[in-house]
């Protein structure tokens, strides 16, 4: 459960990282 809850931890810290390639490719286009 405690490695479970670390995951969605790490996934929420990434998320910024993945989106914000994904804002300046839709921004480009």
């Amino acid at each position: 459960m405690s490695r479970n809850n670390y995951l969605v931890l790490d996934f929420s810290n990434m998320l910024p990282y993945l989106s914000f390639p994904l804002v300046l490719v839709l921004e480009r286009t």
